[in-house]
């Protein structure tokens, strides 16, 4: 189903639809099934309803709206920047629309970046990030007691970053330079040797631990894992 220039509501119902809402900013309605929703040009609304609902968004103005207690597993294709609604599980960055970010939701997501320089976050819960080709930035910016964790299946020393959010992790990582942490509070294996607040990593398994106390009575807790227990430095780190 095709849209014109104007505002268009297009409703596919029961089935799997494919519904293309032209320029104009569009209603798009999927009802059940499993649909594949375009907004193309302009502000447009996109409702995929039930199922396992596929969504291409290209305008900062799109909005995908899917049901809480819908039980199919969603998917947004972006060529812009952009972050996931709720109830969406999986973004990809879409090849060739150059250097753009993604950032998920409270909920488990997948985020796969594309070939450029891309900025991925997760959000809560427990989250499977890919950057692809380019230098990368991981960011984590939920507080690091929560529960959930981060999975980084790409990471590549020297190329990408690890870049811890203050306003997560607060103020107690000193800023030696600006922007990243000092020696002190990085360290390698699976417990903090400081009594500093430490950024610790195991390069057996590659799991990333934060510790709110170094050596204090506080247990260190795994934020992330490094898939294949890639090499970690300290210039790796940033702070934002």
């Amino acid at each position: 189903m095709l849209g014109n220039k104007d505002a268009n509501r297009l409703e596919g119902g029961a089935g799997n639809d494919r519904l293309k809402g032209g320029a104009g900013d569009d209603h798009l309605l999927g009802g059940a099934g499993n649909d594949a929703l375009f907004g193309q040009a302009g502000a447009d609304r996109m409702e995929g309803g039930t199922g396992n609902d596929v969504y291409y968004v290209d305008d900062a103005g799109d909005r995908v709206v899917e049901r809480g207690d819908d039980a199919g597993i969603d998917k947004v294709f972006s060529t812009i920047s952009y972050r996931l609604d709720a109830n969406v599980e999986r973004l990809t960055l879409v090849s060739g629309a150059g250097n753009i970010n993604g950032a998920g939701n409270n909920a488990n997501n997948t985020i796969v970046g594309n070939e450029g320089d891309n900025v991925l976050s997760g959000g809560g819960g427990i989250d499977s990030l890919t950057g692809g080709a380019g230098h990368d930035t991981f960011v984590f910016d939920t507080s690091p007691l929560a529960v959930g964790r981060t999975v980084i299946r790409d990471f590549v020393s020297g190329e990408d970053k690890i870049a811890l959010s203050l306003d997560a992790f607060g103020a107690g990582f000193y800023a030696q330079p600006p922007g990243a942490i000092a020696d002190a509070e990085f360290g390698y294996g699976t417990r903090a040797t400081t009594a500093e607040q430490s950024l610790i990593y195991d390069r057996a398994s590659g799991n990333l631990y934060y510790d709110v106390d170094g050596t204090g009575p506080e247990k260190a807790v795994r934020i992330g894992v490094l898939m294949g227990a890639p090499d970690l430095h300290l210039a790796d780190i940033i702070l934002v």
